[in-house]
């Protein structure tokens, strides 16, 4: 690493551009420092990965039809798998080392296939070497409005937006990861 860093340096030193930042013929200690501090970062040729979750997401509606309940288990069922068994990394975690990760919508209104409410996000991750869990996230959303029609599968693309429920949930997934 300090050859690399040393050539680059060198090399910099060299380009005519560099040369108006010499002072008195030697290479001015300011650009030495940041070359030193961001070479590293640049030279980095890995990703950031998000750590895997172990979610639980929960769905209530208090104030809607029996009818709704039953769609309302399925779209929670259909959450849960979705994050839960979704690579969002490709890093393979230990279950000890997942975060603890809880949804809960509260939908206060349903309008066809159009859902209203809040929703409340809370998650925690493990500290390394302990059993302490340490809180990373705990938020309400006040005002959630999201697309649903029974049985249909959610879809997600992390380059295109294809839902907006898919969309708000990997939203809190890589806010937390």
């Amino acid at each position: 690493m300090r050859l690399k860093l040393y050539n680059i340096i060198r090399l910099i030193e060299n380009t005519t551009m560099i040369e108006k930042l010499k002072i008195g013929g030697r290479f001015t200690r300011w650009v030495q420092f940041w070359l030193v501090v961001f070479a590293p970062f640049a030279l980095h040729s890995g990703n950031v990965y998000a750590q895997e979750l172990n979610a639980r997401i929960t769905i209530s509606a208090s104030g809607l039809p029996d009818a709704d309940q039953q769609l309302l288990q399925t779209l929670q069922e259909q959450l849960t798998e979705f994050v839960n068994q979704r690579n969002w990394t490709s890093h393979q975690f230990q279950p000890s080392e997942q975060i603890e990760f809880s949804m809960m919508f509260s939908i206060t209104e349903r309008s066809v296939d159009e859902f209203r409410g809040t929703l409340s996000v809370q998650s925690r991750r493990p500290v390394f070497n302990t059993s302490y869990q340490s809180p990373v996230l705990n938020h309400l959303d006040r005002d959630v409005v999201f697309r649903y029609v029974a049985n249909q599968p959610l879809q997600f693309s992390e380059n295109q937006f294809l839902s907006n429920l898919t969309s708000l949930v990997a939203f809190y997934v890589y806010l937390i990861s």
